[in-house]
């Protein structure tokens, strides 16, 4: 009631598949501006744009921003908050990054990140805005627009 079984052996090669044309190139392009020179913040009323982009096309986007934050005129640990705004409006969610005193009087320097995604109309603008409760020099202002060809948020399709 026995019989051998070989788990070596190559069966016959099956029929070759329809060849087709190449498909077209999907939408996804990356857009990237950058903020030359420095913007001083003099005081904590207000909150300066850091960077902008304006929208060349319409579809799914996915945001990423960094700006520098390199200089404090202020005595107290400060906090600095950014976000990101699509035609005046916050769009993900705010960050904000207290500054130790430790690192004011060495490094001088933090750097602040915030990302999103969102759908965007051609001529729609998005900028990166800041403002920290106190002084600063903002420099390295960042923004990446990545065109996606379907955006789903959450993982699922």
């Amino acid at each position: 009631n026995e019989h051998a079984v070989d788990w070596s052996v190559t069966g016959p090669a099956g029929t070759a598949g329809v060849t087709c044309a190449q498909g077209e190139r999907g939408p996804s392009d990356v857009y990237v501006q950058e903020q030359v020179g420095v913007i001083h913040h003099p005081n904590g009323t207000l909150q300066e744009t850091i960077v902008s982009f304006t929208a060349p096309v319409a579809g799914s986007y996915v945001l990423q921003s960094r700006v520098q934050i390199t200089q404090y005129e202020v005595t107290v640990s400060p906090e600095v908050t950014c976000d990101l705004k699509l035609n005046g409006v916050t769009v993900g969610t705010p960050i904000s990054v207290s500054v130790p005193a430790s690192l004011m009087e060495s490094i001088n320097s933090v750097e602040v990140r915030n990302d999103a995604a969102s759908a965007l109309d051609a001529g729609d603008q998005v900028t990166l805005s800041c403002y920290l409760d106190g002084s600063a020099t903002y420099s390295g202002g960042y923004l990446q627009a990545q065109l996606v060809g379907n955006l789903h948020v959450g993982g699922n399709p």
